[in-house]
């Protein structure tokens, strides 16, 4: 299966779905620094509960976050959300990790057309 060139954050959160961390996200966030400052983009992480407060696991960064900070400094605007069975369901239905939401994807598509040029 393939990963998006802008990072390895939808192969990174499929892989460490599950247990721990039931919920996949896929969602477009804005970039708030390098190359990405500024820029919409996709991207991937967990979604979990501990002690009855939404947490949010960031894979690539190997960090967790109150859902309420990671979605206010990511300026998250849009997401959809997978079960582990939604999500492999997903990705044998597409050949990659995401993402798979059109929306999503079509940002994901303008962003590296952005970055290429």
């Amino acid at each position: 299966m393939e990963t998006l060139e802008i990072g390895n954050c939808y192969y990174s959160a499929y892989n460490n779905m599950g247990g721990k961390y039931p919920i996949l996200v896929h969602g477009i966030v804005t970039g708030t620094k390098g190359k990405l400052e500024g820029l919409e983009y996709g991207h991937a992480w967990l979604e979990f509960e501990r002690d009855g407060i939404e947490w949010c696991y960031d894979s690539e960064t190997d960090k967790e976050f109150p859902k309420v900070l990671f979605y206010r400094v990511g300026n998250v605007e849009y997401t959809k959300k997978y079960t582990p069975m939604e999500a492999v369901v997903e990705s044998l239905k597409f050949g990659h990790y995401g993402p798979w939401d059109k929306k999503i994807f079509d940002v994901d598509d303008e962003t590296l057309k952005l970055l290429r040029a």
